[in-house]
Order: structure tokens, then sequence, then C-alpha cells
């Protein structure tokens, strides 16, 4: 299988997952009422036309959630792969709150394994939501199959920086300012492992992003005015990121 870093990523082994290979706290987070969204994508010789879907506690306990969906993932074929895509519709049951990854099983044997993710509640003033996707593909991420991305950061917006712009015209060699405009440049900061960096740093490709903040206020930035500002990598598995963007 090809493991696609946009949404949950999916692995052919847990040996994979930050968790067992680097020893990662920080991974993904979703409420109790969605799962975050995925690509699981393999050989089209490996296609499956039903897909079973477990909840994986830490301590190894499966929970078959294929009925929690609402409408179960779509499953696209093409030449070559076979695709299977959760766009984080909401779920028809809530999950559990806890630390889980989703194992996918189909025919023949074939088993794929999510990253970890944390089942949580989201009060309001403590959580941010990055919303992303693109009219179309983006490399090996096949947007126009109805692929979205949700991203949810536990921090609150940074303070800005800002920018102040005089608008006005020069009479008799004097400046004279007739409107003064203030350009914020907005910041989120936090930290993640290194799986959720690999679906960050290709944020400003994106054509369509919503942010919300802690208490509710969206903001839809232009291409390629949502930036990943700042990657400072504290150890192995952790890095500090700050992303910033403008309207």
């Amino acid at each position: 299988m090809t493991t696609i870093f946009a949404g949950l990523p999916f692995y052919d082994s847990i040996t994979k997952q930050d968790k067992n290979r680097s020893h990662s706290k920080i991974p993904f987070y979703c409420p109790t009422t969605h799962l975050p969204p995925f690509i699981i994508c393999d050989d089209i010789g490996h296609a499956h036309g039903t897909i079973l879907y477990y909840l994986v506690s830490c301590t190894g306990v499966n929970t078959e959630i294929t009925a929690y969906f609402a409408a179960a993932p779509t499953i696209v074929a093409t030449a070559t792969n076979f695709y299977v895509i959760y766009d984080g519709a909401a779920l028809s049951t809530s999950l559990p709150r806890g630390t889980y990854y989703l194992r996918a099983a189909g025919v023949g044997g074939y088993i794929y394994h999510s990253e970890y993710f944390v089942v949580t509640g989201m009060p309001s003033g403590e959580w941010m939501k990055l919303e992303f996707s693109n009219t179309t593909d983006l490399g090996d991420i096949p947007y126009s199959q109805g692929v979205k991305q949700i991203v949810y950061f536990n921090t609150k917006m940074n303070y800005p920086l800002n920018e102040y712009i005089e608008v006005g015209e020069e009479k008799d060699g004097e400046f004279i300012a007739e409107k003064l405009v203030i350009k914020y440049l907005f910041r989120i900061s936090d930290y993640v492992g290194r799986a959720l960096h690999r679906v960050l740093v290709r944020l400003p490709q994106h054509d369509t992003i919503t942010i919300t903040d802690e208490v509710g206020n969206t903001y839809t930035p232009a291409v390629g005015n949502a930036i990943l500002s700042t990657s400072d990598w504290l150890n192995f598995e952790t890095c500090h990121i700050v992303i910033q963007f403008n309207e």
C-alpha cells in the first residue's frame, strides 16, 4: 500500500505508527462525533468491495465500528490504485473518549492501521479547527474524489503581528495620510508529531482553507496566504509549529 499524508495516515504495519516508531506523545485529535478524515490507498489488485473498521485501544481491545458510519467510506478505483475515502462526516454513533487507532480489514487478509488519535471533548475556548481541500488533485492526494482534511489544535489564537499602511497623497512635498489600514498576520502555535507535520507542510498549496478559532471566529485565507512558517524540532518526535495566515 501507499501511505498518503493527508488527514489521518494509514500504514501496512503498526510498527510505522509514530507511537511505535518514534514514541510520539502528540497524536491527531477528534471530537466524539467524528473520526479524523482519512485516505487508504493500495494497488488495484488488492481492491475490496467491503471493509470492516475497528477502533483499537492502547491496550489492544478491538471494537468494530463499521456501523458507526452514517454512510460507508467511499471506495474509488482507478487504473492502478484503489482508494478508501472518509471525509470526516458525522458518525451515527458517538465514540468513547480515549486514545485509539483504526484497523481497516479488507477481503483477502489485507489489513491497514492508522496513526494514533485522541477522541476528546472540545469545549469552546480551548480548541481551534483547520479545514482545507483543493479543487484539483495535489500529487498523491485525490481531491477530485471528495477528499477533505480537518485538523484540530488544542491551543488558542496567538497574538497577531500587524503592519500599518497609510493611504493618502503628497501635497507640496508633504505626505498627508487620509486613511490608516492595519494589516494583521494571524498565528497558530502548537506542538505536533512527525505524521501531522507531514500533513501540514502542504497547506500553502490548497485553494480552500477555513480556520475556526477557539471562540468560533472563522477566517478564509486565499491561496498561499496560510503557511507553516516555523518548524522547530524539539526532539526526534516533537515539533513546535507556527502557522501564519492573513485574509
